[in-house]
């Protein structure tokens, strides 16, 4: 029964994948920016190490080529747990703009809605650009979430 589960969220996980990617390319300018400065800001991690190891051979022991690969491993890690993990930071988003609900009724379990609908696919690790997300982008859903009027809040003048 659980390997059924776990099956069945891993044949999902592409799809909430490829629909985040989706509402990310909705401004493609911002999308193309935003994954060209991600690539540039490892691009010049790289450079950094290489600019350092001109002048000098080996740092403590650790040669050129070994810090570049712990430099790699690191980002690695970094990439797999913001492309896995990222969405967990949007919670406190969903209580506030009332849409937490509407993943409570989802058939899949919420904490995977959470994680999978906010997938970072776009972007790569130590770098989030900043991004304004319109209101249709803030879920993940095929409905919008429900529009609250604020002139019905409105302090009605004496």
């Amino acid at each position: 029964m659980a390997v059924k589960r776990l099956w069945f969220y891993i044949k999902l996980y592409p799809y909430f994948v490829s629909r985040s990617v989706q509402s990310r390319m909705s401004y493609k300018s911002d999308f193309i920016l935003g994954v060209t400065a991600s690539a540039l800001m490892q691009a010049l991690g790289y450079v950094f190490i290489w600019a350092v190891f001109q002048g000098i051979p080996e740092m403590n022991g650790w040669s050129f080529y070994q810090m570049v690969f712990v430099y790699g491993m690191s980002a690695i890690s970094l990439g797999l747990n913001e492309f896995l993990f990222a969405g967990s930071w949007q919670v406190g988003k969903y209580v506030r703009d009332g849409s937490f609900d509407r993943l409570l009724l989802r058939p899949v379990g919420t904490m995977f809605s959470i994680l999978a609908a906010q997938s970072a696919a776009c972007t790569m690790p130590r770098y989030r650009p900043p991004t304004r997300t319109a209101p249709s982008q803030a879920h993940a859903g095929p409905h919008p979430p429900p529009r609250i009027s604020a002139s019905r809040y409105a302090r009605k003048s004496p």
